[in-house]
This record gives C-alpha cells, structure tokens and sequence, in this order.
C-alpha cells in the first residue's frame, strides 16, 4: 500500500469517527435544547398559576 492510500484511509476513519461523534453531539445538544424549552414553559405555567391563586 503506498503512503497516499494509507493516508487517505487513515483519513476517512478519522472522518467516519468524527461524524459519529457529531451524531452524538447534535442529539445530545436537541436534549439540552428541549429540556430548556421545557424549564421555560415549567416557569411560565408556574408564573400564570401563582397570578392566579
């Protein structure tokens, strides 16, 4: 195998790995969104009750 081919093989494991990581991280960053999305609207809906009582 010569060095070219090694390299590029090298390289597209390293992108093949680094793309799984990003997978991991964009749904991991969803998570994060949707759990403030939900604080968000745990804290109004809170707000609006107490105003109410």
């Amino acid at each position: 195998m010569n060095p070219d081919q090694q390299f590029l093989d090298a390289l597209a494991g390293e992108l093949a790995r680094l793309n799984h990581e990003l997978s991991h991280t964009t749904s991991w960053v969803k998570q994060v969104q949707a759990g403030k999305q939900s604080v968000e609207l745990l804290k109004h809906g809170l707000t609006r009750r107490d105003v109410e009582y």
